[in-house]
């Protein structure tokens, strides 16, 4: 993974500007219509830190704030996100890093414009955790960075099963994950943040856990996982 993709707020600019009219024939409403402008100081998502460089994923962005605490970063060769919503986390990943697989049970048109931006997304249309069942098998020693945002609102949330997924799929244990969404712990059938936590230690006992709690970029509280030096094997 190139970790410095964005670090040039220029490129950024630029990189925007060249994906924004895929964006914007297909802007979604989520509390209100998200524009596609990480650059803004007042944006939805302000997706820039004048030490960290940026990114137009929110998602992207929350890596790079622990990138430093992260062990052989540079070394993760896949994206695997479940619920590829507008596709902008892809893309984002898509220019960092080599192989993005996505998965989406609604698929958009649009995704064949981003696909001709960046020929390293493949792009997986129906349940996530059919998805990871298909994928994980056919790189089962590759370390990945994952997130899990397919759960539609606290009804259909299987944040468990996926999980489950990647501790029985995967030969190795040194991931990253990000879940998302975890204001609606214990919500619905939205699993409670103890048994999210138990379920990433079952994967790896040395995990570090952190939940953007109080930051501005991200209301919804996405967590991430990932393992300390010592728990590498």
């Amino acid at each position: 993974m190139n970790t410095e993709a964005f670090n040039s707020k220029q490129f950024l600019q630029e990189w925007v500007d060249e994906r924004r009219s895929i964006y914007d024939k297909a802007v979604i409403t989520c509390d209100g219509n998200i524009a596609f402008n990480p650059m803004e100081p007042g944006s939805f998502n302000p997706r820039w830190h004048p030490e960290l460089g940026g990114g137009p994923s929110v998602f992207y962005q929350m890596l790079m704030d622990y990138k430093n605490e992260i062990p052989d970063l540079c070394d993760v060769n896949y994206f695997v996100e479940t619920g590829t919503f507008s596709g902008i986390t892809a893309m984002a990943y898509a220019e960092a890093i080599d192989h993005v697989h996505t998965a989406e049970i609604r698929p958009w048109d649009e995704y064949k414009a981003i696909k001709s931006k960046h020929d390293n997304i493949t792009f997986w249309g129906g349940d996530s955790v059919a998805f990871l069942k298909k994928l994980l098998p056919t790189i089962p020693d590759e370390r990945c960075i994952f997130l899990l945002d397919a759960h539609d609102g606290i009804s259909h949330v299987p944040i468990v099963e996926e999980l489950e997924c990647i501790r029985d799929l995967s030969n190795v244990n040194n991931h990253i994950i990000i879940i998302d969404d975890c204001t609606d712990c214990g919500q619905g059938n939205f699993p409670d943040w103890g048994e999210i936590e138990r379920n990433l230690r079952i994967i790896n006992s040395d995990y570090k856990v952190k939940r953007w709690e109080h930051d501005a970029r991200n209301f919804r509280q996405p967590t991430i996982a990932y393992p300390g030096p010592w728990s590498q094997i």
